[in-house]
């Protein structure tokens, strides 16, 4: 075991980085020199499969289980051609390996939801990276955020696993002397430099020779932090400490040099050669698209039948603004004889559609920025797809917002007392399904865009209200501003009203206006209605098939978002 220290911002990180293949030189500076394995140049496909890289966030889904998420990752990153019940064996190993066996059906859980322990979930996270048997190991600060009996706990385990022929490198905080004790190896990093890098129980030998002997009451690595951090509190202290810093780094190097620590090694024996991948062959990823896309399409579907709080919300939410909007417009498709009986149904249809879109919109935004660094570390280990990922939430979504769709119909369309018809209320139904939908496609964009959930919430208000705008309701299409006229045609709410007003007034006879006076709006034709509100230049079936193509074009746009967006260290995504 190598363990890397070194004060914050040393260099810890992005030494694992660039050794584990997780930077490029796009967007973060430039580098140099060469990484060799055995003396071999490293071939970068076959190290990605015989390496494994544990972030410093232990980031899962809360509502899977512990043997849930370990199997997922098997399923995904084995090959598609290895039997099931190997893989299931493997997990099992990995399982009893790390000490999960008790919790193995329990929630990984998180801050909100009630789950295993920091130590577990972090054990968790190392065997999420332990199913394609790695020969090599990187951990950035595995102890992060443990007590100190967590943290003993998750190095004994990773001493474990080094002592089953495997090599592991992690970056180590502050260790307590214990885990100090435990690494065969040290290397001390300040401000990007080496300080030492040897065997770790000679490091405290080596600073007595070098002039700083560490105090017998003193942690070694305690020591070593306060050694080798640059003091920024005043310029006497930094101009002391760089000082420092410069000759401890000089005396490495004469000491490297001497005992030949930086030479490179010569090529191993042709039997000692950078093992084969044996799931490169496979191409990038160990599994086909359709594969991906079937197993995380089970893991959203999972996710969302376990999310009942969240579910009961929602159906609780649409069954308070049915009955709400149902209220205020009250039995008012009986009145379309009387005055201002159209202008009521109008607005109801256009407030059950703009209530709806706002529920797609606000159920879907936050989305992504939530889930965000799950999938870049999911992404990284090369699990998957971007696409596969996508596709399968957007899949996911549709029975809810079906349900969502009818429940709401169900009960405003009857309360409002829109049009007395079999057929005309399944067509509602499918207006409004497919509104929501097209809202929520375009909260896909918006959650695509935002780096986290705050900047979500801010952006998604002006694509709402600009939908709304040029919905056809509050301003007709001889009011709207010719530079502004395109933002018609992007108006999901547009497509949407226009078709509710075709489903609720087309071929319908409503009043007689004989002896009316001359200053009322009297309709005698539903297609009179239409033509008022300007909803009959195109015909029912053109809304729909554009709203058709709005609602796949805003997920097209979408995905084209978060392929752009993706993370630097995989830039063929």
């Amino acid at each position: 075991m190598l363990s890397v220290m070194g004060a914050s911002g040393a260099g810890k990180t992005t030494l694992l980085n660039m050794l584990a293949g997780r930077l490029s030189d796009a967007g973060h500076g430039r580098s140099s020199g060469s990484i060799t394995i055995n003396g071999y140049k490293r071939d970068f496909d076959t190290f990605r499969h015989i390496s494994a890289y544990v972030l410093q966030s232990d980031s899962f889904f809360p509502e899977l289980t512990v043997r849930e998420t370990i199997m997922l990752s098997a399923k995904l990153r084995l090959p598609h051609d290895m039997p099931m019940s190997e893989k299931k064996a493997r997990v099992d190993a990995i399982i009893a390996e790390l000490g999960l066996r008790k919790v193995e059906n329990s929630y990984v859980g998180n801050e909100l939801i009630r789950g295993v322990s920091g130590g577990e979930r972090k054990r968790v996270n190392v065997g999420t990276e332990l199913v394609t048997n790695p020969s090599l190991i990187f951990l950035d600060e595995p102890t992060s955020g443990l007590d100190s009996f967590n943290a003993q706990n998750v190095m004994q385990t990773l001493m474990q696993l080094a002592g089953n022929g495997r090599t592991v490198v992690a970056t180590i905080h502050q260790p307590r002397s214990t885990i100090t004790n435990m690494f065969d190896k040290l290397l001390l990093l300040s401000e990007g430099q080496t300080i030492y890098f040897g065997e770790a129980h000679t490091a405290v030998d080596y600073f007595a020779q070098v002039g700083y002997p560490c105090p017998s009451s003193f942690n070694p690595a305690d020591f070593y932090l306060d050694l080798i951090s640059l003091d920024q509190r005043s310029a006497e202290s930094q101009r002391i400490t760089t000082k420092r810093i410069e000759y401890l780094v000089g005396r490495y190097v004469d000491h490297a040099a001497k005992h030949d620590t930086l030479a490179l090694p010569a090529p191993a024996e042709k039997n000692n050669a950078p093992p084969t991948s044996t799931v490169a062959k496979h191409g990038k990823y160990a599994n086909s698209w359709f594969t991906q896309f079937k197993l995380l399409s089970q893991r959203s579907i999972r996710l969302m039948m376990r999310e009942k709080e969240n579910n009961i919300a929602m159906i609780a939410q649409t069954l308070l603004f049915a009955v709400l909007l149902g209220l205020i417009w009250l039995r008012e498709g009986d009145n379309l004889n009387e005055e201002g009986g159209v202008t009521a149904i109008a607005g109801a249809l256009f407030f059950i559609l703009v209530n709806q879109s706002f529920g797609g919109i606000f159920g879907i935004i936050f989305l992504f920025p939530s889930e965000r660094i799950i999938v870049l570390k999911e992404r990284a280990s090369r699990s998957y797809h971007v696409g596969a990922y996508f596709w399968s939430k957007t899949l996911a979504e549709l029975p809810r917002t079906f349900v969502t769709s009818l429940v709401f119909s169900v009960i405003g369309y009857f309360m409002v007392g829109l049009r007395d018809d079999g057929d005309n209320f399944f067509r509602f139904v499918l207006i409004l399904f497919m509104v929501t939908l097209a809202s929520e496609g375009l909260a896909y964009i918006v959650s695509a865009i935002a780096k986290d959930p705050q900047q979500a919430g801010a952006i998604a208000p002006a694509f709402v209200v600009t939908s709304m705008l040029f919905g056809g309701f509050f301003i007709g299409s001889d009011a709207i501003p010719v530079f502004l006229f395109w933002l018609k045609y992007l108006s999901f709410l547009n497509y949407g009203f226009a078709a509710a007003m075709q489903n609720e007034f087309s071929d319908r006879v409503l009043a007689n206006c004989t002896g009316a006076p001359e200053d009322d709006v009297c309709f005698t034709q539903g297609s009179e209605v239409l033509d008022f509100y300007k909803v009959d230049e195109l015909s029912f079936a053109a809304n729909l098939w554009i709203l058709l193509a709005l609602i796949v074009g805003f997920r097209l746009i979408a995905y084209l978002i978060l392929l752009r967006n993706g993370p630097v260290y995989d830039l063929a995504l």
